[in-house]
């Protein structure tokens, strides 16, 4: 609140927060009424995604083939970006430690991927090779420079999402978080997840489900009669379900 109330003091461009370790970042811009939008961690993770590429392009800095990864519950947009440069991107399970152990592979596989950036949906930013983990003030810092780098074209950090949302599609997230207490909680999670299992669902508010991933059984399938693929990533209670319109639940 005081930074905000600051920020509209000194018609701030950017209003940049960390948390008290300082491995998580979080900005509001000018929302062009006054006040200030809060950028949620998939918008920014989008947003350095699309600078650190554009920029390493920009001065001829861009691997032969560079590498970008986002845990399984980060916004697919930033595979669109990805793609849009040439760059791959990897999935990992939800944590940097999965980012970093792709990092360490890149590195000895021989398959020739240089990591440029990594990102999860929880505010998390690796910028750099040498912190193996979610580090806010490197991301600070190149938050820092990509927004004066608009600002010198004449736009917005919001301007430039709303170019991204028009070349690739609106993409927005939600969350819904369930809490179950006591030493029963774990009971009712698990049997909630052996539910899904047992009868997986057909449709979400009335969209067909087009492709399941079941990351404990380790296969994904598209539906109807598809065949079980690998998943590709290591053992977790995880569920996804991909919706015929491109919605993730």
């Amino acid at each position: 609140k005081l930074a905000l109330e600051l920020g509209a003091k000194e018609k701030a461009d950017v209003v940049m927060a960390t948390d008290p370790d300082a491995d998580r970042l979080g900005i509001a811009v000018p929302d062009g009424k006054g006040g200030f939008a809060l950028v949620t961690g998939n918008q920014l993770g989008s947003l350095l995604a699309d600078y650190i590429l554009l920029s390493m392009k920009e001065l001829g800095r861009l691997p032969a083939k560079p590498a970008t990864i986002r845990s399984v519950v980060t916004t697919r947009l930033q595979t669109l970006i990805a793609d849009k440069y040439g760059a791959a991107c990897f999935e990992c399970l939800t944590g940097f430690k999965w980012i970093a152990d792709l990092m360490r592979r890149f590195e000895s596989d021989g398959k020739g991927y240089e990591f440029v950036y990594g990102t999860e949906e929880s505010y998390g930013y690796l910028v750099e090779n040498e912190v193996r983990d979610k580090d806010g003030i490197s991301a600070a810092a190149m938050t820092a420079e990509m927004t004066l780098y608009w600002r010198s074209k004449g736009k917005t950090l919001l301007d430039r999402l709303d170019d991204l949302y028009r070349e690739f599609g609106y993409h927005e997230e939600k969350g819904l978080n369930k809490y179950f207490e006591g030493p029963s909680g774990m009971d009712v999670m698990r049997r909630i997840m052996e539910g899904y299992r047992a009868s997986p669902p057909a449709a979400f508010g009335g969209i067909a489900v087009a492709k399941v991933r079941d990351l404990l059984e380790g296969y994904e399938r598209e539906l109807p009669a598809g065949a079980k693929a690998p998943s590709g990533l290591p053992s977790s209670d995880v569920l996804q379900w991909t919706l015929a319109d491109g919605t993730v639940v």
